[in-house]
């Protein structure tokens, strides 16, 4: 019971001083997602790069073979998996965010980058108890991403910082609560501090400049 209410506790509070918590309640009318919003199978741009595509392989003599690699279907999936991938852009989670100014503050990703060891180690952890159901999860919600129209759109992705925070949690209890380690322990500490505040500073003082003139 109080090893559940310590990571509970962690991990509301990892949460709460997120750079994707604090602007989604500065800016949460940006975060809704509309109808438009959805990736479009029928946009009018998308379906004429692909008959282009699929002229220039008749063109040079492919058909069929033409018609089997560049169709709706293929390409469809090409871009979705692009959008999905992106979700595990190291720029965007860590340093860039989203490209909406008012869906991040640009200086900063959603989740901090101080905390990925601990998610990796958390995944880990997670492994081993063979609950590799939390990996499929990860993937689902990388996926979900990927059927937005917009490139590295933050809100349908909020789930995949909650499940990145938890398993930063899960390795930073594991980590603390072993003995020893305490040069390392320390400046880990001093490190988040750091970066919190560095986070917190352009927040308040830069980031309602950035809005202005984003």
């Amino acid at each position: 019971m109080k090893k559940s209410l310590t990571i509970s506790l962690i991990f509301v509070l990892i949460n709460l001083l997120s750079p994707w918590f604090w602007v989604l309640v500065k800016n949460f009318s940006s975060f809704k997602v509309s109808k438009a919003d959805w990736y479009q199978f029928k946009n009018e741009s998308r379906i004429y790069q692909i008959n282009t595509l699929r002229g220039e392989a008749q063109t040079q003599g492919f058909g069929f073979l033409g018609k089997l690699a560049v169709n709706k279907y293929t390409w469809n999936f090409k871009e979705i998996l692009g959008r999905a991938e992106e979700s595990f852009d190291p720029y965007f989670l860590f340093f860039k965010g989203d490209l909406e100014v008012k869906r991040s503050s640009w200086v900063f990703g959603p989740v901090y980058w101080f905390l990925a060891p601990f998610s990796l180690s958390g995944l880990l952890l997670l492994t081993r108890q063979k609950r590799i159901q939390v990996l499929i999860l990860g993937l689902f919600l990388a996926f979900s991403g990927g059927l937005f129209e917009q490139h590295y759109f933050s809100s349908p992705r909020m789930p995949l910082f909650l499940l990145f925070n938890w398993l930063s949690t899960l390795g930073l209890k594991h980590l603390f609560s072993k003995k020893g380690y305490r040069g390392l322990k320390l400046g880990w500490i001093f490190l988040a501090f750091f970066e919190v505040s560095r986070f917190i500073h352009d927040f308040f003082l830069h980031y309602p400049n950035r809005m202005i003139s984003g």
